[in-house]
């Protein structure tokens, strides 16, 4: 049976241990991921209109660089398991603080303001500790096969959390499921230590700090191969906002903000977790096995592509607002299952060549600065 499951996963001898490790750290982080983005966006609608998103979007294109900029001097004197430690920290100790205060100050709207731009900054921040410390435990050629496998921990959360929200909604207050994605963010933490602990030996440098880290990022982003990188995350970004806005903007109009909503995202995000689940463990690594991590880059913009082309004609045929909004869940649908399942652990892989602590900030800068760039078209779209 082991050697049946071993097959299936694409898994090589003496693998196992990591593996798991690592499905279960993807695993905490989507939960958290999926808690807290439902109860931010549920409370956000709840208080304000959603033509006010791009507010948000602005907000975070404002605070998610400066974090970004603030932890690529760090680890420039840190090593990367204490940087890794100080944002989950981070991680766990900001939506801690918003919830208390939410009890504190029920009336107080702007926390849930505050809690929304917060999220991508967790999403970002999640990321990658996760994507960092995976790029310095597996060689390329694990990566190539196993970064699909080991991110659907976090779709497995996806679908557990998703089908579990519409229930625990029925019986407590919707800020309350913060305390998930806070115990989510612990046992995140614990696991890192785990990993560090237990196969430090792979990387002599995974945690200290070489002289790669004294290197300026302004020597290595002028090389093609990196801007070709940032263009790709640009675009990607530029289509996860659009789509991002006009999914919670007909959630609104059709869906009472609430219970209903909160359900309806929960049993959304399920769905997209099961979609990328089969994607990740059954296609992801025999896929780019055959095309190479060209293959998975391409997959996913081609498909978005062709569900969104079919969503425009399929609008046109029928204009009312909940045949739109069917297309549009189709669309995001597409987005998150295609780009997370086949672009994020292709790209991911990407930075491979580079030494661990160049890595690091490379991931660091381009996460957190270069994607931020993209939302001014679609807030200057909207507003």
């Amino acid at each position: 049976m082991r050697e049946i499951l071993r097959g299936l996963l694409h898994l090589e001898q003496g693998e196992q241990k990591l593996v798991l490790l690592s499905l279960l750290q993807s695993f905490f982080i989507g939960a958290s991921q999926v808690f807290t983005g439902t109860t931010a966006n549920t409370l956000f609608l709840i208080n304000f209109e959603a033509k006010l998103l791009p507010l948000v979007y602005i907000a975070s294109a404002l605070t998610v660089p400066v974090i970004g900029i603030l932890l690529i001097r760090l680890e420039k004197r840190l090593s990367h398991k204490l940087v890794s430690i100080m944002i989950l920290l981070l991680l766990t100790g900001v939506p801690l603080l918003l919830l208390s205060l939410f009890y504190v100050s029920p009336g107080l709207r702007i926390l849930t303001f505050i809690l929304l731009v917060w999220v991508d900054a967790e999403i970002i921040l999640s990321g990658l500790v996760f994507w960092t410390t995976a790029n310095r435990l597996y060689n390329i050629r694990q990566a190539k096969r196993l970064f699909g496998l080991i991110g659907s921990g976090q779709v497995i959360a996806y679908i557990a959390a998703g089908a579990l929200i519409p229930l625990l909604v029925r019986h407590i207050e919707i800020p309350l499921l913060l305390t998930v994605s806070v115990g989510g963010h612990v046992f995140s933490l614990l696991i890192l230590l785990n990993l560090h602990r237990l196969f430090d030996d792979r990387k002599k440098n995974i945690s200290s700090i070489d002289e790669s880290s004294r290197i300026p990022l302004s020597g290595l982003i002028k090389e093609n191969y990196l801007r070709n990188i940032f263009l790709m995350v640009g675009l990607g970004y530029l289509v996860y906002y659009f789509v991002d806005l006009s999914f919670y903007d007909l959630s609104q109009s059709l869906l009472t903000p609430g219970q209903e909503l909160a359900s309806f995202l929960g049993v959304f995000w399920s769905a997209v977790g099961i979609g990328n689940l089969f994607m990740r463990t059954v296609v992801y690594g025999r896929w780019t096995t055959a095309t190479g991590i060209r293959g998975g880059l391409l997959a996913g913009p081609a498909l978005i592509g062709l569900g969104a082309v079919s969503a425009i004609l399929l609008s046109a045929f029928n204009p009312s607002l909940s045949s739109i909004f069917i297309v549009i869940i189709i669309t995001k649908f597409l987005e998150r299952v295609f780009i997370n399942s086949m672009y994020v652990p292709a790209y991911f892989t990407l930075f491979q060549p580079f030494e661990d602590n160049i890595r690091d900030r490379l991931q660091n800068f381009t996460e957190t600065v270069i994607g931020q760039g993209p939302v001014v078209l679609p807030v200057s779209f909207y507003c």
